[in-house]
């Protein structure tokens, strides 16, 4: 059985100021003196910091009590081929309060991050879901135990909302009323009450709907993803940006199914969220990927249709536009698409999926 947290940039809302926010301390073995250090919020925002020494401060504010955070390390000064450049790190729950960071460079996705009680929540539970993977257990039962045994988490809305399908719409109500009240007031645990006060209905991202919208190329020209998607088998349509560290952490799944199945029908069209084209164009020279690219821009497909509120998100489209596959983060379902038993996963493995397909196609 394989399952994983998502990691994910989220794409709407932002944060308000407060004099009490959070200080992450850091000290990063190997980090050069003077290195650009980017905190990921898990909005919009980015903080910058320069270290001196091996040593860098980071501080900011988290909205409704708790959210995730990743660490980018410009590689500019620190050459480190194993992480490469631009490298995020792993997931940091982060809290109001003062915080510490600790690790090497040459480990710079397995960083260590102290003093807020959901992250040690969040490490907790991923310890326990690979002992229970290895055991090819119950995984589902087991995050659903942990949901029961953590009703006054600032994390565990989070959790709920990535296996809300495995919930029915009953047992998602009385799921989300055992939270206290501190629960239902964290980030996640608002936008879980919306979820299941059903705010936003009628999502447009069911298998054999058509997906078609337009987004600008990045020649400035007006592009249907249905024409883009015509000219192959099998489309992935892959919602991105340029700030999103778990975006582009992805590219080398992407580009191992890309080189793999291009040739025989397989394509991608990465359509970016971004709202600065500048910078859009700088993440596209540095990546050096080879698939279709676009901004969604013209009729905001990420919010307007599919009401994404996370990425990255992915969906898998036909040679006519239809939905096969998605695996997106919404507003009202949280995850639309969550790895039930035996499921495979297009951020995990699309390869896999890839091959299935166009090998029942002979």
């Amino acid at each position: 059985m394989k399952i994983a947290l998502i990691m994910l940039c989220i794409i709407t809302g932002a944060y308000a100021q407060n004099k009490r926010g959070f200080v992450l301390n850091g000290n990063i073995e190997g980090l050069k003196d003077g290195s650009t250090i980017y905190l990921l919020s898990s909005s919009r925002d980015t903080i910058k910091a320069v270290s001196k020494g091996t040593s860098f401060m980071c501080k900011g504010y988290v909205d409704s009590g708790t959210n995730f955070y990743f660490l980018k390390l410009d590689t500019a000064v620190n050459k480190v081929s194993k992480i490469g450049r631009n490298a995020a790190s792993n997931v940091f729950w982060l809290i109001n309060s003062t915080l510490q960071i600790q690790g090497s460079v040459q480990n710079w996705q397995n960083l260590i991050l102290t003093g807020s009680e959901p992250h040690e929540e969040y490490v907790k539970l991923r310890a326990l879901q690979d002992s229970v993977n290895k055991q090819k257990g119950d995984v589902i039962g087991v995050l659903k135990r942990f949901v029961n045994e953590h009703p006054n988490s600032l994390y565990v809305s989070d959790l709920i909302l990535r296996i809300s399908a495995n919930y029915s719409n009953d047992e998602l109500r009385l799921v989300y009323n055992a939270l206290t009240d501190r629960a239902k007031k964290s980030y996640w645990g608002l936008k879980l009450g919306e979820r299941v006060n059903g705010i936003k209905k009628g999502l447009k991202t069911a298998p054999g709907i058509i997906a078609d919208f337009s987004i600008t190329t990045v020649n400035g020209d007006k592009k249907s993803i249905h024409d883009l998607a015509s000219k192959s088998k099998y489309t992935l349509i892959d919602f991105w940006a340029s700030w999103c560290g778990p975006c582009r952490a992805a590219i080398p799944k992407l580009n191992k199914a890309y080189e793999a199945f291009h040739a025989r029908g397989f394509n991608i069209i990465g359509v970016s969220t971004d709202k600065d084209a500048k910078k859009w164009k700088n993440a596209l020279k540095e990546d050096k990927t080879p698939w279709d690219h676009g901004l969604d821009n013209i009729d905001n497909a990420s919010e307007s249709i599919f009401e994404i509120a996370g990425i990255p998100g992915y969906i898998l489209i036909d040679q006519k536009g239809k939905i096969l596959k998605t695996d997106i983060f919404t507003r009202e379902t949280g995850a639309h698409q969550f790895v039930r038993s035996g499921d495979k996963r297009l951020r995990t493995d699309l390869y896999e999926i890839i091959e299935e397909l166009l090998k029942k196609e002979k």
